[in-house]
């Protein structure tokens, strides 16, 4: 009867321990299925959260570089003259938008004057005095320039005693800083040409060094100009003035880029 027993309690124990392994299995494949399932619905996450950063990314940089992908649009699609006569437009535009607040003629400098504010032979300041009516252009080519004292009465009726108002005179720097910029870009690629003819640079290396330049060029005018149009703003609200022209000059100022760069990339081209 005793060995019965004893038979009967080892069996029993034999069958608790493989009870209690087969739940140790059990419990082991189901932790594992469940960090399977965690790894399966992280996944759709991982995926989207990559696909999110590239969307961003791209974004960004399509928002960055938009100037010049509408520029290298616009050399792919225009002849040289029709992106000519598309700047003239521009400009009549500009000048159209900035007759809404301020008396600031763009004529006033001409195609010389432009040339010579690019070679130093005009400074920016007489430049803003022929913008504002405080000089003339005929009077600066026989010897006049702006006083400091700001009291020279020109001969062909600019008077320098009558300061031009705030809104005018931001205009006007306005104007020759972004005309400073263009004919900076023109000697840029005029240096770049030549150092090509002469040799001992590669095309990419010559590239590189141009464009590097030439983006230095331009974020240092787009920070003048947004400070400008800042101080322009600021002016306008505080006369009552039309503040919602800052941003048609903004456009107006990015379409005018990208047209010139698209000249650029024309002539390059041909």
């Amino acid at each position: 009867m005793e060995d019965k027993k004893e038979i009967k309690e080892e069996k029993e124990i034999q069958e608790t321990e493989i009870s209690e392994k087969e739940n140790k299995t059990k419990k082991h494949k189901k932790q594992k299925e469940q960090k399977k399932q965690k790894k399966r619905k992280k996944w759709p996450w991982i995926l989207l959260s990559i696909f999110l950063v590239l969307v961003i990314g791209i974004t960004i940089l399509v928002k960055w570089q938009w100037n010049n992908i509408v520029a290298l649009y616009y050399a792919s699609v225009y002849t040289p003259e029709q992106l000519q006569q598309m700047q003239i437009e521009n400009e009549a535009v500009m000048q159209e938008i900035c007759d809404r607040v301020s008396d600031v003629d763009f004529s006033r400098l001409p195609q010389e004057a432009q040339k010579m504010l690019q070679t130093g032979e005009l400074s920016e300041e007489d430049a803003v005095a022929i913008l504002t009516g405080q000089l003339v252009w005929e009077d600066f080519l026989e010897g006049g320039t702006l006083t400091d004292g700001g009291t020279e009465v020109t001969e062909s009726g600019g008077d320098s005693s009558n300061s031009p108002s705030r809104v005018d005179e931001i205009i006007a720097k306005m104007y020759v800083l972004r005309s400073g910029y263009m004919g900076k870009l023109d000697s840029l690629v005029s240096q770049a040409w030549s150092e090509y003819k002469k040799g001992g640079i590669s095309k990419q290396d010559l590239i590189n060094k141009y464009l590097n330049i030439g983006y230095g060029l331009e974020g240092e005018c787009d920070g003048q100009m947004e400070a400008l149009l800042t101080a322009l703003q600021s002016e306008l609200s505080r006369t009552g003035g039309d503040a919602n022209l800052i941003n048609d000059i903004r456009n107006t100022y990015l379409s005018q880029k990208s047209i010139k760069k698209a000249e650029i990339i024309a002539k390059y081209q041909k």
